[in-house]
């Protein structure tokens, strides 16, 4: 793993654009008004054959995101974890497993995909059997005023 201060380096200023193209379609997508926002870190990673990344959440961001760069290693999948820590406690049989009944979520490896999500979201990347996975990871912290005057009434979803 790097230092994760690649965000300052001139060489991978089409990454960052790419990470604030991403937050800002996310922003404009889910009705934010966000006054700014900055990377806190990015950094490359590269896992060999035996290696992992174990479940985790990036505290103190609102928005992570990786950008896989090379991947021989098909097995290497990142997945989501379900939320709810108590969806995966108890769980009838499902007659078919859909996006609203999982309890993980994973992506196959596809390089030059960019993938952001939610820093709160706990993920983790399957072992590597063989091959490699190269990637570079971020994390976005909004800035300016960030709270909310009023929450969502049931009134307002009829």
């Amino acid at each position: 793993q790097s230092a994760p201060d690649l965000h300052r380096d001139p060489a991978f200023a089409p990454l960052v654009e790419a990470a604030h193209a991403a937050v800002r379609t996310a922003h404009h997508a889910l009705g934010y008004v966000v006054e700014g926002f900055r990377l806190t870190g990015t950094w490359a990673n590269a896992l060999p054959a035996g290696h992992h990344h174990p479940v985790r959440s990036h505290a103190n961001n609102f928005w992570s995101g990786v950008l896989l760069l090379q991947c021989d290693a098909p097995d290497s999948r990142l997945t989501f974890l379900q939320p709810n820590p108590a969806a995966r406690v108890t769980l009838p049989t499902r007659a078919s497993l859909t996006p609203a009944n999982a309890t993980t979520w994973s992506l196959p490896p596809e390089p030059g995909v960019l993938v952001l999500f939610p820093s709160w979201l706990e993920h983790h990347v399957a072992p590597v059997r063989r091959g490699e996975r190269v990637s570079i990871a971020f994390n976005v912290v909004l800035t300016g005023d960030l709270l909310e005057p009023r929450s969502l009434q049931w009134s307002d979803l009829r």
